[in-house]
């Protein structure tokens, strides 16, 4: 009898364990190392961003990532205006008029650096990203951002993950005092959460 408990007990845990592990969402989206100018202090009032994010994931995911980033800057306390671009043509020479108009301090460029894709389906399941923040008044890069973006769970929607990137990619400017406020949550329809 103890022995006929014990077994049912412990089917229990691994059945638990099991099913725990096919619904957990993961916790990131990506994985971002960033680097600041030491001692260097610049909180952006106006930014100009130059993306290349998403195009490679298609619509839904840049659509999506672009609104959240626009949603999450402007709850920080600064304005944006979000450029998007296909890649080559994401250097800051080509925006002076739009910089300018703007009235813009500061300046974020994301161009995508490599992508790898799968050879059976050929569909990209990892990019790579690099985003340089240039104080516009010195024209200095002061942060830097490598971004390892991984499409690797597609039982999470591609919107979701997109806005994932986006709050992944605030918080690491807040945590630069590059941007103010408190550090952002996001939780997605399907369960899927950055903290």
């Amino acid at each position: 009898m103890h022995n006929k408990n014990f077994n049912m007990v412990l089917i229990s845990i691994i059945l638990s364990f099991l099913l725990f592990s096919c619904v957990s969402p993961a916790k990131r989206v990506s994985n971002i190392s960033t680097q600041k100018v030491p001692d260097y202090q610049l909180t952006a009032k106006r930014l100009v961003v130059v993306s290349s994010v998403g195009l490679i994931f298609g619509s839904e995911f840049a659509d999506a990532f672009h609104r959240k980033l626009e949603k999450a800057v402007n709850q920080s306390g600064t304005e944006i205006w979000i450029i998007k671009v296909q890649g080559a043509e994401s250097d800051k020479q080509m925006y002076p008029g739009i910089v300018d108009d703007f009235q813009a301090d500061s300046l974020l460029v994301i161009e995508k650096t490599e992508s790898t894709r799968i050879e059976y389906s050929n569909s990209t399941f990892r990019i790579r990203y690099l985003a340089k923040l240039v104080d516009l008044s010195i024209d200095k890069t002061i942060w830097r951002a490598n971004i390892d973006f991984s499409r690797t769970n597609y039982n999470i929607p591609v919107q979701e993950r997109g806005q994932g990137l986006a709050v992944e990619l605030v918080n690491k400017l807040k945590q630069a005092s590059i941007l103010d406020g408190d550090l952002l949550h996001y939780r997605g329809n399907s369960g899927f959460f950055v903290n």
